[in-house]
């Protein structure tokens, strides 16, 4: 671990007040900027909008600073990004998808089954009103598979409650950014996947070798000044995450 700091002068400070004001970006239009995340990848339709991406929450930060520099153009800041873990993303791989876009809404409450590369859309009617839990075993019943991995909401987000969350394997939560409302806005009650598929790696052995360092030396207990206390930390795997 290390302390941050700031590089010390900044050369922007130094930098004539006209060159500060950056040049119109756009001649005409809006300009959106992006969160990091899954927005990165999107060169196609409808994620090629966004203008910039550059870290985690950087998109208010931006679109302040441009309107701030006096670029004329209407600014748009989008956030959405939120982490969940367990194995649900494991699931999407293996059917064959890297990533998923859904795009529009349906008319009446539905789930999606991707079982490999073959996508189903289902009625969920029976299943609106219940909770996450309830959800997912309810489709794993219905498809007849208990090793079916399900995302879904529970009435929160069936409501468009502003921080409703998005839930997986039970107990596993994508909870920034109300994207629970965002699939109530879809009346997409749930993603269930089933993948099967093996998962290609060009350098399976290199992989093998990172992933046994990084266990290593996360087992590793050391001593660190934390917050200008002398403290102990020890840094533990869990669920491809660390802890401190």
């Amino acid at each position: 671990m290390r302390r941050l700091g700031f590089y010390n002068p900044c050369p922007v400070g130094d930098l004539p007040q006209e060159r500060k004001v950056p040049a119109q970006l756009k001649k005409s239009g809006l300009i959106v900027t992006g969160d990091i995340g899954c927005y990165t990848l999107g060169v196609y339709a409808p994620l090629f909008v966004l203008d910039t991406t550059a870290c985690m929450g950087a998109s208010i930060g931006q679109a302040l600073g441009l309107e701030k520099a006096g670029v004329p153009n209407k600014i748009v800041a989008v956030i959405g990004d939120s982490l969940s873990s367990s194995f649900w993303s494991l699931a999407l791989k293996r059917t064959g998808f890297d990533a998923l876009v859904i795009t529009g809404a349906a008319v009446a409450p539905t789930y999606l089954f991707i079982d490999n590369d073959i996508v189903h859309f289902k009625k969920a009617e029976h299943l609106w009103g219940k909770g996450s839990s309830e959800t997912e075993d309810y489709i794993r019943s219905e498809i007849g598979d208990s090793r079916v991995r399900v995302a879904s909401i529970g009435p929160g987000g069936e409501n468009l409650v502003r921080y409703a969350c998005i839930t997986n394997d039970i107990n596993r939560q994508a909870g920034r950014a109300g994207t629970g409302a965002v699939m109530g806005s879809k009346r997409l009650k749930a993603i269930a996947l089933r993948g099967t598929q093996p998962i290609q790696v060009r350098n399976l052995e290199e992989v093998e070798r990172i992933s046994f360092d990084i266990i290593q030396k996360a087992q590793i207990r050391f001593e660190e000044v934390l917050m200008g206390s002398h403290v102990k930390v020890i840094l533990l795997p869990y669920g491809g995450r660390y802890w401190i």
